[in-house]
C-alpha cells in the first residue's frame, strides 16, 4: 500500500512539473480531493515532503 500511495504521490509531482500546468495553472488553487485510500495516503506523504498544505475541506452545513 505504501509503494501504491508513492507512486501516485510522484505522479502528482511530476504534473507539476509539465509545461501544461506551468502555463495554465501556476499561481491557481488546485483542490485534491482523495477518495480512495491509496490517494489519503499519497496526500500524506505529499503534506510531509512540504508539496501540499494540510488544509482540509469540509461540508457546509
Amino acid at each position: 500500500m505504501d509503494d501504491n500511495a508513492r507512486f501516485v504521490a510522484d505522479l502528482f509531482v511530476e504534473t507539476l512539473n509539465t509545461g501544461e500546468y506551468k502555463e495554465s495553472y501556476v499561481g491557481k488553487k488546485v483542490v485534491i480531493v482523495p477518495q480512495l485510500h491509496t490517494e489519503i495516503l499519497a496526500w500524506e506523504k505529499l503534506v510531509a515532503d512540504g508539496i501540499v498544505n494540510r488544509n482540509k475541506l469540509s461540508s457546509y452545513v
